[in-house]
C-alpha cells in the first residue's frame, strides 16, 4: 500500500511538473505541433527518455482531446522507440487535468521510425542531445 501511494505520489508530481515544462518545437503540419522537453530528456541503462508533447488544431474526434503527453524510450544505437505511458488533456499544451495511461499491446512494442517521420525526427534530435 504505501509503495503504490509512493508511486502515485511521483507520478502525480512528473505530470504536475510537465505543466511548467521548457516545450521546443520539433514539427508541425496544420492539424498538429510536436514539442519536445529538452530539459527532462534523461540517459539510463543505454536508453535515453523523454517527454513529448502532441498539441492538435482542433479536438480529437473521439475524446476531444487538445493535447497529449507520451513518455517515450528511445534506443539510440538501434534507432527504436516505444511509448511508456500517455497523459490526454482536454486543453492545450498539456494543460487542464490528465488522464495518465500506461502503453499497452502495440504501443509497447520498439518501433524503427523512418528517419523522415515525426517519431524518426524526435528521435534523432533527443540521441543528438544525449550523444552530441
Amino acid at each position: 500500500m504505501k509503495k503504490t501511494m509512493l508511486t502515485m505520489l511521483v507520478l502525480a508530481g512528473a505530470v504536475s511538473s510537465l505543466t511548467f515544462a521548457e516545450w521546443a518545437k520539433i514539427s508541425e503540419s496544420r492539424a498538429v505541433s510536436y514539442y519536445i522537453d529538452f530539459e527532462e530528456l534523461k540517459k539510463a541503462d543505454g536508453y535515453i527518455y523523454w517527454w513529448l508533447l502532441i498539441d492538435y488544431r482542433k479536438p480529437t474526434p473521439v475524446h476531444g482531446d487538445l493535447s497529449t503527453k507520451t513518455y517515450n524510450q528511445g534506443d539510440c544505437k538501434l534507432f527504436r522507440l516505444k511509448r511508456v505511458r500517455y497523459s490526454f488533456h482536454k486543453e492545450p499544451m498539456g494543460r487542464g487535468n490528465s488522464d495518465l495511461q500506461e502503453s499497452e499491446g502495440e504501443n509497447r512494442k520498439w518501433k524503427y521510425p523512418s528517419p523522415k517521420t515525426v517519431d524518426g525526427i524526435v528521435l534523432k534530435k533527443a540521441c543528438d542531445r544525449v550523444y552530441p
